[in-house]
């Protein structure tokens, strides 16, 4: 389908910045979509997952405090891959009107205990609240009992498990940003904790995590010389991709993660390749036990050579303290490697941070900020 772009009044545009000032969550999310304005295919608004869409007579029939609930309305679907699920019911029209009212009965309540304004018509329910949209579409009639105006989930095409786990990231990046989940409505901090809890295709999320965050153009530079070259007495300039920003790995060097080596040689691996895939300006291994052993930087032209020090307990402060302090390259993004058996919920970092923990407890304690990925003891 093809929309016709509007110009949009700065009405609208006013709405969305106080959305920036006031929710952290909610406008990082609203930053990873285009808002597309149209009255050929849209009659209120809808969203396919990526992008958001707006009818604008029907937006100016709202205030711009009904404007922004609708916003969350729509980044709640994206969140909850309504439109993921939604293609079940693709085929039969009726159907997919009936999921598109059972989506706004799960999430509107939601919208209202995050403190938004829902615009008028808006479905509600409280024999509703807290369940499923499944659970909601079962229970529904085939007919609708309230009026309201559809705020629709739709989607060209089946979506991807791929499309499923860059939400997952873009959502926990974005509950990283807010910092505090605590102000998270009880429902997204679950949502959040659930999918941290869950054991995934870990190599597809890893991969998945470095392209939500990481990007730029290809160059080349002399800043850094191409080390490989120097041995033979040639001063060539480095490969620098700016289309990956530099990339933090550290290494909990804890006496219990010498007792996993199938999962660290597996984990090594995996970071080799993604390293020569993706091309980072620079690659920041850092080991850490109780305090940072060992620090090396790698540019895009070596190979990683990820050797271990270390042996002793676990404590992070000292690490994450070293990390904001890089001022060389400084990282993009952070991945973690640890079991997670350390005090770190006075922890703090805005770096998206992906914590990858092994084995098959599920219900360590999460950290305050980041993602935890779960790679099973078998992978």
């Amino acid at each position: 389908m093809k929309y016709k772009k509007l110009k949009v009044p700065a009405y609208y545009d006013r709405a969305k910045t106080q959305l920036l000032f006031s929710n952290p969550f909610f406008s990082a999310l609203m930053l990873q979509c285009q808002h597309i304005w149209d009255t050929s295919h849209v009659p209120t608004a809808g969203t396919d997952g990526k992008n958001l869409y707006f009818n604008p007579n029907y937006c100016a029939t709202l205030t711009e405090q009904e404007f922004q609930g609708l916003l969350v309305h729509e980044l709640l679907h994206k969140i909850f891959l309504h439109h993921i699920r939604a293609y079940k019911y693709k085929d039969v029209p009726d159907n997919l009107e009936k999921w598109n009212r059972a989506c706004d009965y799960a999430i509107n309540p939601i919208v209202l205990e995050a403190r938004f304004i829902l615009p008028p018509g808006a479905l509600i329910d409280d024999q509703y609240k807290g369940m499923t949209a499944e659970q909601i579409y079962d229970l529904l009639p085939d007919t609708p009992t309230q009026p309201a105006e559809n705020h629709f989930v739709f989607t060209d095409k089946p979506l991807t498990d791929k499309d499923a786990r860059e939400i997952k990231v873009q959502v926990a990046a974005a509950a990283n940003t807010a910092k505090n989940a605590g102000e998270l409505p009880g429902a997204l901090k679950n949502l959040i904790e659930e999918n941290a809890r869950t054991v995934i295709d870990w190599k597809a999320a890893l991969a998945d995590f470095m392209e939500v965050n990481l990007g730029g153009d290809d160059d080349i530079t002399f800043k850094r010389p191409n080390r490989r070259m120097l041995v033979h007495d040639m001063y060539l300039p480095a490969y620098e991709s700016t289309q990956t920003g530099p990339v933090c790995i550290m290494y909990d060097t804890s006496g219990s993660i010498y007792g996993e080596p199938e999962a660290m040689a597996s984990f090594n691996a995996e970071i080799r390749s993604l390293v020569e895939h993706t091309q980072p300006e620079a690659v920041h291994i850092i080991c850490n036990d109780t305090q940072v052993q060992s620090h090396e930087i790698f540019s895009p032209d070596e190979e990683l050579d990820l050797r271990l020090v270390g042996g002793g307990g676990t404590d992070f402060d000292q690490a994450f303290e070293y990390l904001h302090a890089l001022d060389e390259y400084p990282p993009r993004v952070n991945l973690v490697f640890t079991d997670l058996y350390f005090r770190h919920e006075h922890l703090q970092s805005d770096i998206p941070t992906l914590w990858i923990t092994y084995g098959d407890d599920v219900n360590v304690s999460l950290p305050p900020f980041g993602t935890v990925l779960h790679v099973p003891s078998s992978s």
